[in-house]
């Protein structure tokens, strides 16, 4: 359940929290479930009716779903986003899920969109439509087969056998081509005759015939004003529908097209009209259309679709439905002479859902990288400390020192790469600030230059810098976001092997709510833009889909082939900075990365500085005070963020660490819970190296056991992600029970992704995944000799 990107909160009768993910978290923040979705939903009118089903259902412990439109996790009135609420009963308690249904609302506006354009083609057709399903029951009638029979609205049909609009009580069969003449019935008992035309196709498995109906106008009084009439009316429909609509040949050359087509198609009348609509299509496409169409002909199919590229200068995607235009041939069986397309742009609506695709898939990548980083960490531990303890009992003479220091050397490159995997999963320990952007790269510009100097290239790659104004501020961690900026240019370099120019300009933007930054819908605000642009070679489309992968790289060859994990970074540090990144390239003329960041203005800088310093209180207090201080959430699953504090009182400032010192032995006891073997064999020796006594367990409740049978310790160390019960479980436990032993909380994760804003509190520590057995020796050491 940690995985699921879908806020998840398991409360008690009492209302309670028994489990809560991670998205949970940053939802349920009120006391009551009820109470924080009443806390960001917005009073529109809207709303009403959803909020009152949710409130009932909360209220008498009912199951629900509904639909809100509710604010941002910023606050910001001037924005939205759609959530799917819903509460389940289960014999332990209710599971409420909040799910974010702004992408898909915005996916199914432009469904909807598309299907209120067609439902108004279909009306205003001089011609009526009706179609059934297998039974012969109505499905739906347009507009003007309905005032032909005389009815005020489409509905009133609806649900009617067709037997029951025919004089003649009978209908055709429903197999393949069928066309005719009917005599229909109109609700006043009048009749009239009219040529049908049916075709049956398949929906989705159920059989069902679609019908044109052309009425006979002659024998109204004037033909020729009848006809004359119909004609004009097919000539407004072609010409004005709002899809392309292109007739063609057997060999699907276009011999009329409408106005609407020449616009998608971005080509004037006579580049149309007399040409092979392949013309129109990317190569590869036409084949595959041209080979349905064919089917039409010789399988004797009613319809064939497919989702085509156009050959236009800027991609279009487009959605071409064909059906065949027959006449008798001298046996009286249809023959197809030709072939009437329709083309409905489907440009907007495929980018939206690749769109929606790939922040699914990155959600997906990141939650996999981060737990990928979580059981690393524990293994790297391991292999490092086992090689520390080897390389103490084998001198700089022996054979197997040197093979030895390669295996620790490899084992900290190995722990890098971790850590840039946590970047990517946003699960890296991040020290952020306000930062003018304009004197930050003033700051960068030198640095940039050097890195980009001709190292790597047979021609130098000019820097340019392009501050806009009135940027403000943004807050980011600097060592980090140099990291972000040193990568992008880099990268650049790479693409530029004979030189070119590498551009960083600036500029504010504000941004609606539910507007998409690359893959990503941005919360509504002001923000800062960094463009990175260089004029290399480009990216081309199929590796755009990619480059935000970890370890996906199209250097190949040579130590500086590059791990793939740099443009993740640039990914995980920007969505860790509540910042998106968005990418434009194009073969042969170059790529921009845009970074965008929330913009602070001065005011807001200073207002937030004083808050925090208004906070700020003395780091004068005892365990008690600490213990008073402090709330825990009941434990939680396994999770990178898990532990969470919550304060009813200023928060303290954690003091000062001792030096480190070459002497690491101390005294006392340490109770040490870790459920990796390996971890907690290393761990163990070291410690019982240093002086310490070790007591050692490999869960929370063996540790429990051993408290309840007297066993007495001076410090804690355990893991934080142990199956059972957890770290955070076993130190609530223990404040419960008024044990104050310190605690030394470890973690595979980093110390803000697992503890939030716990660090501040003296009375628990944090040692992360790998360290090596001076980092631990160092850390128990200062722990200890707290006061």
């Amino acid at each position: 359940m940690d995985a699921e990107n879908d806020a998840l909160a398991l409360y008690a009768p009492d209302e309670s929290i028994v489990y809560v993910n991670a998205e949970g978290k940053n939802f349920f923040k009120a006391p009551t479930p009820l109470q924080s979705v009443l806390d960001r939903v917005l009073d529109d009118e809207s709303n009403r009716l959803a909020l009152a089903k949710l409130e009932a259902a909360a209220k008498n412990n009912a199951e629900t779903s509904v639909e809100l439109l509710m604010r941002p996790a910023s606050g910001d009135d001037d924005f939205w986003e759609w959530r799917h609420i819903s509460i389940k009963r289960l014999d332990v308690g209710a599971l409420w899920r909040v799910a974010d249904m702004t992408a898909a609302r915005a996916l199914d506006a432009v469904r909807r969109q598309e299907t209120r354009e067609l439902a108004e083609f279909l009306d205003i057709l001089p011609i009526g439509l009706y179609q059934i399903d297998a039974g012969g029951v109505i499905r739906f009638v347009n507009r003007r087969l309905c005032d032909w029979l005389g009815y005020s609205d489409p509905a009133e049909l609806n649900g009617e056998k067709l037997t029951g609009i025919l004089a003649g009580g009978r209908a055709p069969e429903l197999d393949g081509f069928w066309h005719g003449e009917l005599t229909f019935r109109t609700q006043t008992g009048a009749i009239f005759t009219a040529f049908v035309s049916h075709a049956v196709y398949d929906d989705n498995g159920e059989t069902m015939l679609r019908a044109s109906v052309v009425r006979d106008v002659t024998g109204r009084g004037d033909g020729d004003a009848g006809n004359k009439e119909a004609e004009i009316g097919f000539s407004r429909l072609f010409a004005e529908a709002p899809v392309g609509i292109a007739f063609l040949d057997r060999d699907g050359v276009v011999t009329e097209a409408n106005s609407a087509l020449f616009q998608m198609l971005e080509r004037p009348r006579d580049e149309v009209v007399g040409t092979s609509v392949g013309e129109c299509l990317v190569p590869a496409e036409w084949a595959d259309l041209k080979d349905k169409m064919a089917k039409l002909v010789t399988a004797r199919m009613t319809r064939v679709s497919a989702e085509v590229k156009l050959n236009t200068k800027r991609e279009k995607i487009a959605a071409v439905y064909v059906t065949p235009m027959t006449e008798e041939d001298e046996d009286g069986s249809p023959e197809v002479f030709g072939f009437i397309a329709h083309f409905i742009d489907n440009t907007e609506r495929r980018a939206l859902s690749d769109q929606l695709s790939q922040a699914q898939k990155m959600q997906a990548v990141g939650q996999l990288a981060g737990g990928i980083a979580h059981d690393f960490n524990n293994l790297l531990t391991a292999i490092i400390g086992s090689t520390e303890l080897l390389l103490q009992t084998h001198p700089p003479t022996d054979p197997a020192f040197e093979e030895l220091n390669n295996v620790h050397y490899s084992a900290t490159r190995a722990a890098s790469l971790v850590g840039q995997l946590l970047s990517y999963s946003r699960k890296q320990p991040l020290r952020p600030q306000y930062m003018d952007v304009t004197d930050l790269f003033a700051e960068l510009q030198h640095m940039l230059k050097r890195l980009l100097s001709g190292e790597k290239t047979t021609a130098p790659v000019s820097v340019r810098i392009e501050n806009g104004r009135n940027l403000g501020y943004i807050r980011v961690d600097k060592t980090k976001f140099i990291q972000v900026v040193v990568n992008l240019a880099m990268n650049a370099r790479d693409a530029m092997p004979d030189g070119g120019t590498f551009t960083i300009s600036t500029r504010s933007v504000r941004l609606t709510g539910g507007q998409y930054v690359g893959s990503e819908i941005a919360a509504g605000g002001d923000y800062v833009v960094i463009d990175a642009a260089d004029t290399g070679c480009g990216i081309s489309d199929e590796n755009m889909k990619r480059i935000f992968e970890p370890f996906f790289s199209t250097k190949t060859g040579g130590v500086d082939s590059g791990s793939g994990l740099g443009l993740s970074m640039v990914y995980g540090n920007m969505r860790q900075s509540d910042g998106y990144v968005s990418v434009k390239s194009a073969v042969g003329a170059g790529t921009t990365f845009s970074l965008y960041l929330p913009r602070y203005s001065a005011e807001e800088v200073r207002r937030r500085a004083e808050d925090e310093r208004e906070n700020a209180v003395s780091s004068d207090f005892d365990r008690q005070t600490v213990s008073r201080l402090v709330r825990v959430k009941p434990n939680a699953p396994k999770t990178g963020e898990q532990l969470q504090f919550f304060f009813a009182e200023d928060k303290p400032s954690l003091p000062p660490p001792l030096l480190p010192s070459d002497d690491l032995s101390g005294t006392g006891t340490i109770l040490l819970v870790e459920d990796e073997d390996g971890v907690r064999l290393i761990t163990r020796k070291a410690l019982t190296a240093r002086g310490y006594t070790v007591i050692e367990t490999a869960s929370a409740e063996e540790a429990l056991e051993k408290i309840e049978d007297g066993a007495a310790f001076d410090l804690l160390i355990t893991d934080m992600v142990m199956p059972g019960m957890d770290g955070v479980g076993l130190a609530k436990t223990l404040r419960e029970k008024g044990i104050y032993s310190k605690i030394l909380l470890v973690s595979g994760f980093s110390e803000e992704a697992a503890r939030g804003e716990i660090k501040a509190m003296p009375d628990f520590y944090f040692l992360s995944k790998p360290f090596s057995l001076k980092d631990l020796g160092e850390k128990v050491k200062q722990v200890m000799g707290e006061k």
